[in-house]
């Protein structure tokens, strides 16, 4: 029993460490100074509700956003449904109102690509909001809030003003397409006569690229020189693909090997969260990612 106290009263105070550290006190003058800025700016909002298409709440944007061809939508954390809600709401209204056609979400390339292809075709009858897990994180369509979402992105395939949907991140996030990744990378490399047993370790593990992602797996499976003959490989399949012709299909799966090797090399050789982690992403990003995005809003194909 005392040494259950213990760990509680220990448990308790590294909580309370935790706290001081991530909520450091923010000084009085700084706080003031952020709320004077939001008051400044701040529009009140009659209504976060997707249904609501009564939009003289947003009609200030009008101006706003005029001539501006890309517009940033954030959230303070991914659990926060309510701003899921807002948000839902915001992209009908520019998308109904001022023309946008657009959506990129931080989510992986390809697996967006495969959402919005699936999205167009014929099998998105039957998969309803669950399309969203070939390309989204869970948080954003696995959930009540971002329902009316999915279905409004799906509504506007069949009307002539189509949204397309897309990503710009490196990482594997639509859980629903894991099961589907190797199948896909194997029949589109036969496909373009690319033989993937000429990348010997790549087609040893071609199944389990997902659960590779995860360091601790990965060193089960592979070793240090493993790991580096891996994304030599990824390179080389990159490099193969890149001969192809230039068609939508072929530009995406070159892209596809790039951001694959990037996560892993990211993965394996940085802790997750840390700061070197999130700047050898950022890093990958500006390299591989920012001027795709740019060239995507610009042409709106891939």
């Amino acid at each position: 029993m005392k040494r259950l106290l213990i760990a509680l009263f220990v448990a308790v105070a590294l909580i309370c460490l935790a706290n001081i550290i991530a909520f450091e006190d923010v000084p009085a003058a700084v706080i003031e100074e952020q709320l004077d800025e939001v008051e400044r700016v701040a529009m009140p909002i009659n209504s976060i509700n997707f249904d609501d298409t009564n939009y003289l709440d947003l009609k200030h944007l009008d101006t706003i956003l005029e001539g501006v061809r890309i517009v940033m939508l954030g959230e303070r954390t991914h659990q926060d449904g309510q701003t899921f809600v807002a948000k839902s709401r915001l992209i009908r209204y520019l998308h109904e109102r001022l023309g946008y056609r657009v959506v990129l979400y931080e989510a992986g390339q390809f697996d967006m690509w495969m959402m919005n292809q699936t999205m167009e075709s014929s099998d998105a009858d039957g998969l309803g909001v669950s399309v969203g897990g070939i390309g989204l994180f869970d948080f954003w369509w696995a959930n009540e809030e971002t329902k009316p979402l999915i279905d409004y992105y799906l509504a506007s395939k069949k009307t002539p003003s189509p949204i397309e949907l897309g990503g710009f991140d490196i990482q594997f996030t639509g859980s629903l397409l894991n099961e589907r990744r190797s199948r896909l990378i194997r029949e589109f490399l036969q496909k373009n006569e690319i033989d993937l047993q000429d990348y010997a370790i790549v087609n040893d593990h071609v199944d389990d690229l997902p659960r590779l992602a995860y360091n601790m797996i990965a060193n089960r499976r592979l070793d240090a020189d493993q790991k580096s003959r891996f994304l030599q490989d990824l390179r080389h399949l990159e490099r193969a693909v890149s001969q192809l012709e230039p068609t939508e299909e072929n530009t995406m799966y070159q892209r596809y090997f790039n951001d694959v090797r990037h996560n892993l090399r990211k993965s394996w050789s940085f802790e997750t969260g840390s700061e070197e982690s999130m700047n050898s992403e950022i890093r990958s990003w500006h390299k591989t990612l920012f001027i795709r995005l740019i060239r995507f809003i610009r042409t709106r194909k891939w």
